[in-house]
């Protein structure tokens, strides 16, 4: 049973993980970005849903929306404004610079919120579902589920959507991108957003999980 419960942990833990990367390989697979500030954005949403639960006694769930759209629009305005005026440079150029937006947001994070640990306990925090001896919180089934559907709309936009149908043609082949008219400046910005919204959901559930500091951003 201990086996089986540890099983159970690691696949809910990975539904939370295989989210934030889908982000982090969405903005590589289409700018050629290595974007190792990804943990750092997707820590501000955790601190986006911790102060509106701590001030507004917004529930952490209903703060989903309001993380997603903060961080698709920083997103947007800092690939649109700073990361295509370099997007062509060598990739260990784009490595520093992702590096140095990373330690800006964390010592901003420092700053404003400190360096002490934090977390959210709503009052349904405790239960769970339980068989016999195995024990599976509703907060971490809810988590999961919320990873799964957030990675299904994101691969229903990309296959179904103009602009996600631009942005895996951009991915392809940028020369016939440009042929038939898609911009790779406006694309490369609306991935960016999109995967820094997703980052901000991700760090969004993270406070209902386990505790969080800006010292975590780069693990």
């Amino acid at each position: 049973m201990i086996i089986v419960q540890i099983l159970i942990n690691g696949l809910l833990l990975g539904g939370f993980y295989a989210v934030i990367g889908v982000g982090f390989s969405l903005i590589w697979g289409v700018t050629n970005i290595i974007n190792l500030a990804h943990g750092a954005m997707a820590l501000l949403g955790a601190y986006i849903t911790f102060f509106l639960f701590q001030e507004y006694g917004i529930d952490p769930f209903l703060s989903l929306p309001f993380s997603f759209l903060c961080l698709f629009i920083f997103g947007y305005i800092l690939q649109r404004f700073l990361l295509n005026l370099v997007v062509r440079a060598q990739i260990f150029m784009l490595l520093i610079l992702t590096f140095g937006i990373e330690i800006f947001l964390v010592n901003f994070m420092t700053t404003f919120f400190s360096a002490d640990f934090r977390s959210i306990t709503p009052e349904y925090a405790g239960t769970s579902f339980v068989i016999g001896d195995i024990v599976i919180p509703y907060i971490r089934l809810a988590v999961f589920a919320i990873c799964i559907f957030v990675t299904f709309l994101l691969s229903l936009f990309l296959n179904k959507t103009w602009h996600g149908k631009a942005i895996k043609a951009t991915s392809l082949d940028l020369d016939a991108a440009m042929m038939v008219g898609i911009s790779p400046a406006k694309i490369y910005a609306l991935t960016f957003a999109i995967a820094s919204g997703i980052a901000g959901v991700a760090g969004s559930l993270l406070p209902l999980t386990q505790a969080f500091s800006p010292s975590i951003a780069g693990s």
